[in-house]
């Protein structure tokens, strides 16, 4: 049997992750594609750095059944930008069949007329 070196590894390992994360992703968008739901997602945490990009953290709640996800933020992330994004509520699609897979909607907030909140959400997003 052929032995392979340590840098082939190393490259083998790269190119598995990224076919792994890429097929997550597309995976989560043909299931977000399909049926689904828009809820409100309250936003809680900011995470990451700099270097490693960083995500709005959020929960929302499904059919009484409470999730957690993060969604990646563009550009700088200061203390007046976080803030602002943990001030206010947001929309989320989530999917039909499997509501931990979600994503948020828009950068538009939800209004403060929005006081109750369907439990299995609504078909789209509120106007």
């Amino acid at each position: 049997m052929k032995k392979v070196d340590s840098g082939r590894w190393v490259m083998y390992l790269i190119i598995g992750a990224l076919i792994f994360v890429t097929g997550k992703q597309i995976y989560k968008k043909i299931m977000l594609t399909g049926c689904h739901r828009v809820t409100v997602a309250f936003p809680y945490g900011v995470s990451g750095s700099y270097k490693t990009g960083h995500s709005l953290n959020f929960r929302y709640k499904v059919n009484g059944e409470k999730y957690e996800a993060s969604c990646s933020l563009k550009g700088r992330v200061d203390e007046q930008r976080e803030r602002n994004l943990m001030a206010y509520r947001r929309y989320v699609r989530f999917s039909c069949k499997y509501p931990s897979l979600s994503e948020i909607v828009t950068d538009k907030e939800v209004p403060a007329w929005v006081a109750i909140i369907p439990a299995a959400g609504w078909d789209k997003v509120p106007e």
